[in-house]
């Protein structure tokens, strides 16, 4: 093992999966307050994404960084755990990406079909994408196999591995269906999303969706890039033998490009969505003040200094939902917005319509109301 290898394997690997990890777990638990104004099964998928890409980093993690940080797991656990290790890392690989496809496929529907939306996340997507990844993936579980040398485990390719034939299948399935399908669906769909945003009618929370499927787009197409590119040249080598082989540097930084696909949910959220970023903030601040100021009084709830706290958190995050769903041409009325205990009223093509809110005015696409100290909202739905 060279220094380069173990450099991009322990260091580099190790910590952009850890770093993914964590913003994983944060985007799970920003997404499962549902208060982003989306609809309920794109929220959904984007929690299975967060799910699946998690479970890629760390099968990436045993895998790859592990076997160069110890030398005794390498040479003693992994070579009996590595057939039943390689499959699921597999699987988890191809239902990410298939998940990203979900979400582009839903957020189209809820554009340019939105009477077929919403129709469910794990019926309508993730379980297909499951039961897809694990039979294709399946062949993988023959792939490796355990010998022993005067007593010592070595990993060793099976028959199956070894054949020219099974190097095809392998080198051109991967292409196509984790490869180069994928990319194209998810760019066509994204160019339609924004052409489609382009009308003014749409609300900015649909335009922050739609740019927030293009990110995701982008990072996904261009850290795949060196995957795709590597399998054609070895399919090249396959039908032209003849030119060296990529160095083993290449493919470790293969997988580093893999586990930045992963690894980029909450930059992508927090730069894209306005909404996601005030959640964060709230999450962020609520948790720095239960590690500064611990006290609690009699009747178990926080301190006079924690409640001032949260009631300015959940104040602002009041007002920039309020202000993400103000209209976006001029011309179309404003709906009031001012406290007492009137809501607003809206005008109509052909009469009036007044709905009343709570403590303070509400808008009729969201109505936020603070109940026990937490944001709830009565409008889940895009």
């Amino acid at each position: 093992m060279t220094s380069a290898e173990f450099i991009l394997n322990t260091v580099v690997l190790s910590t952009v999966c850890l770093i993914g990890i964590i913003g994983n777990v944060l985007c799970f638990v920003v997404l499962s307050k549902k208060l982003l104004q989306l609809n309920t099964t794109l929220v959904n998928l984007l929690r299975w994404l967060a799910i699946l890409d998690s479970l890629f980093l760390l099968m990436c993690i045993t895998n790859f960084s592990l076997v160069h940080i110890s030398t005794e797991f390498q040479t003693t656990y992994y070579p009996y755990m590595a057939p039943y290790l390689f499959p699921p890392l597999s699987i988890f690989y191809t239902a990410s990406m298939y998940n990203v496809v979900g979400v582009a496929v839903e957020r189209y529907i809820s554009i340019a079909k939105p009477n077929l939306k919403n129709q469910g996340a794990f019926l309508g997507y993730i379980f297909p994408i499951l039961v897809f990844s694990v039979l294709y993936n399946f062949p993988r579980f023959f792939e490796l196999e355990v010998n022993t040398d005067h007593g010592r485990a070595i990993l060793m390719p099976t028959a199956m591995m070894r054949t020219d034939e099974y190097r095809y299948y392998l080198i051109t399935t991967n292409l196509i269906f984790t490869g180069l399908l994928p990319c194209l669906v998810l760019v066509v769909l994204s160019c339609i999303v924004s052409r489609e945003l382009m009308d003014a009618t749409h609300s900015n929370r649909d335009r922050c969706s739609g740019f927030m499927l293009s990110s995701l787009v982008v990072v996904l197409v261009v850290c795949h890039a060196p995957r795709n590119v590597l399998n054609i040249y070895e399919l090249i080598l396959r039908v032209f033998p003849g030119p060296p082989s990529p160095p083993p540097w290449m493919m470790d930084v293969n997988h580093i490009f893999l586990a930045l696909t992963s690894s980029c949910n909450l930059q992508i959220f927090l730069v894209q969505d306005p909404l996601f970023r005030c959640q964060f903030k709230q999450i962020l601040c609520c948790f720095s003040q239960y590690l500064s100021v611990p006290s609690f009084d009699s009747a178990g709830s926080r301190s006079s200094s924690n409640q001032q706290t949260v009631g300015m958190i959940e104040n602002e995050l009041k007002n920039r939902i309020l202000k993400s769903v103000q209209p976006n041409h001029p011309g179309e009325r404003l709906p009031n917005q001012t406290g007492g205990t009137g809501g607003q009223n809206q005008t109509g093509g052909t009469g009036g319509q007044n709905q009343t809110g709570g403590t303070g005015g509400a808008n009729s696409s969201v109505a936020i109301i603070i109940e026990n100290g937490q944001p709830h909202n009565n409008n889940d739905k895009s």
